[in-house]
């Protein structure tokens, strides 16, 4: 058929310690409505059979360390996730929109994965989360630039079932996320920059009842959000060539309007048993210079 394609795969794992067999299905679905208009379908299951564990340092920095740990199938199971997704495109005259609805679910996560800085730090716990959202873009070309946008809806939560309350925002629950930019070409010389927005990502305050005891009291997990994360940047990019060499020069600043974004807040416990807010800043202003050579 000309205007539907459709494939089909199949991946088989076999763990000869925990004697399971566990098949992961992929399919994927293109249809051509006509010259313009195309939708397309996927879907499919997948496997894991490694994680990482994340444990924070008690330091003021909060610094991580990651492992790699194997699943046993028992208190560390294998991970298992399936996501569909539903899209539609339209092609014409150098103008690309494509829109996507998305739903995902992974189960088997644990608690030490997932980096939490909260009441959960040190609890020890399976669980799942589910996902689903919208994503838009729009790109269109020029004869010597080209301008896009990309849009994302999405909401990311957790389920433990041990856990009180159970049910709770993924630690990377971000809304809305919106990224905006473009690129002009005038001979050898690049010209683009680039606007990122997202609301701000969840994170746990402190109860408003007194702290009793050597244990830090906080409100509901992941209940609170972080300012807005705003970002602007900008480069440019001459490329030249020197008999057999050829070179590209770049420069760039990253958050040109010097915006201090957070990333992160989290509380401890200081030496004299005073709880401290610790606050993770993201880059300021930060410009960079490029030279690269190639022979």
């Amino acid at each position: 058929f000309d205007k539907l394609y459709f494939r089909f795969g199949l991946r088989v794992n076999y763990f000869p310690k925990f004697k399971e067999l566990l098949l992961e299905p992929r399919a994927a679905l293109n249809f051509k409505l006509n010259q313009y208009f195309s939708f397309e379908a996927l879907a499919e299951k997948k496997t894991q059979h490694t994680m990482q564990s994340i444990d924070y340092q008690t330091d003021f920095l909060g610094v991580e360390k990651r492992r790699w740990i194997l699943s046993n199938n028992n208190d560390v199971p294998i991970l298992k996730s399936q996501q569909y997704s539903l899209g539609m495109n339209y092609s014409r005259n150098n103008l690309l929109i494509s829109i996507e609805g998305y739903k995902k679910k992974v189960t088997g996560i644990i608690t030490p994965s997932q980096g939490f800085q909260n009441q959960y730090q040190y609890l020890y716990t399976i669980g799942e989360y589910k996902t689903h959202g919208v994503e838009l873009l729009v790109n269109k070309r020029f004869k010597q630039s080209n301008i896009w946008i990309n849009y994302s809806l999405a909401k990311n939560d957790y389920y433990f079932k041990k856990l009180i309350p159970p049910g709770f925002p993924n630690n990377i629950d971000i809304r809305h996320t919106m990224s905006l930019g473009g690129s002009y070409n005038i001979n050898n010389i690049e010209i683009s920059g680039g606007f990122n927005f997202r609301t701000g990502k969840p994170y746990t305050k402190l109860s408003q009842e007194m702290t009793t005891s050597n244990e830090i009291n906080y409100a509901e997990p992941n209940n609170s959000r972080l300012k807005d994360f705003i970002r602007l940047d900008i480069s440019a990019k001459y490329n030249f060539n020197i008999k057999n060499i050829k070179g590209e020069f770049g420069v760039s600043i990253w958050n040109i309007l010097d915006r201090e974004n957070d990333i992160n807040i989290f509380y401890q416990q200081n030496d004299y048993q005073e709880i401290e807010q610790i606050t993770k800043h993201a880059l300021n202003l930060t410009p960079n210079v490029s030279l690269r050579l190639r022979f």
